[in-house]
């Protein structure tokens, strides 16, 4: 892989409940000449990634899905299936989160129906968390 680009061709899942992001993304994609794969149903891109295991090189999904929680699926697609994700929020979506805090005064009174940010993997903390793997032990992290 040359740079910061995935090569032409790769082949991507891109899930996203809301249509017209999702018609949005994949034109975008298929400008950088990647092959595009579209759902708006996590739990059919579930199974999808588990018959075609091989097809996809990387899975697109938008943080905010109603049919399944999307850590779940990070989980799985990360961890059972060894696929790199990249999440997504759009702005629409904070925005909405904004609108609401503003309407109850800045008190999120349904903080628990709100996805917290995902956390932006550094270089650091890249370091951090190999740092903390080394001294466990990757057998007792694994479970060995």
């Amino acid at each position: 892989m040359a740079g910061n680009h995935f090569p032409v061709g790769t082949c991507v899942l891109a899930v996203d409940g809301d249509q017209t992001g999702l018609k949005v993304l994949e034109n975008l994609l298929r400008k950088c000449q990647y092959h595009v794969t579209t759902t708006t149903q996590t739990i059919e891109a579930r199974e999808m990634l588990k018959k075609n295991r091989n097809e996809f090189e990387l899975v697109i999904s938008d943080v905010n899905m109603t049919d399944m929680d999307h850590f779940k699926f990070f989980e799985q697609v990360v961890l059972e299936m060894d696929l790199p994700i990249i999440s997504k929020k759009t702005k629409k979506q904070s925005e909405r989160k904004e609108h609401h805090d503003k309407e109850n005064g800045g008190k999120n009174e349904e903080a628990s129906t709100w996805k917290k940010p995902h956390l932006v993997w550094t270089a650091e903390l890249h370091k951090k968390f190999v740092y903390a793997v080394n001294q466990l032990g990757l057998n007792s992290i694994i479970g060995f």
